[in-house]
């Protein structure tokens, strides 16, 4: 892997209103994603072409007819505080805390995977914990997500916000 540069830079943005949340996990609302689209990175991207690429993940595999998705991380993706210090490595944690989140939360985007992700709608209704949810950090740099059935289009759902990582210790 190269070595990257990273610069602080300021962030500009022109919008007709004020965002109501920046707790992108939870929220559905356009004026709200405008911002963090450019703050967070989720397991795949469109490029624009519109081909799914790896965004944090290297690469990604189905399993058992397209029920369990496993997908590999890339090392050294960092997280930064907004004056651009360094704090800590994103890792597969961060998104099963994301999900945790987001659950917990109630986001407004949690309609989209609650039938698609095995026990997630349980662990909304209260009738099982979290760790009961089928998504797992296998160690720090895999992640997977078992399906409660064949979803073979899942990895375009990886690039919703509702998937997105946050740092387990934030």
């Amino acid at each position: 892997a190269k070595e990257e540069n990273i610069q602080k830079q300021d962030y500009i943005g022109f919008y007709g209103m004020d965002p109501e949340t920046f707790d992108y996990l939870y929220t559905y609302k356009v004026i709200d994603s405008q911002h963090f689209a450019n703050f967070i990175d989720g397991l795949i991207e469109h490029d624009s072409y519109g081909n799914l690429v790896g965004a944090i993940a290297t690469d990604w595999e189905e399993r058992e007819n397209s029920t369990i998705w496993r997908f590999h991380l890339r090392q050294g993706v960092k997280w930064y505080t907004d004056g651009g210090e360094e704090y800590a490595e994103v890792t597969a944690h961060d998104f099963v805390a994301g999900l945790q989140h987001a659950a917990d939360f109630q986001s407004q985007t949690l309609y989209l995977v609650q039938s698609v992700i095995k026990n997630l709608d349980s662990y909304i209704n209260g009738e099982v914990s979290f760790d009961e949810v089928g998504v797992k950090a296998i160690d720090d740099y895999t992640l997977e997500y078992h399906l409660n059935q064949s979803t073979p289009y899942f990895p375009t759902m990886t690039t919703y916000s509702i998937l997105l990582p946050v740092n387990q210790t934030f």
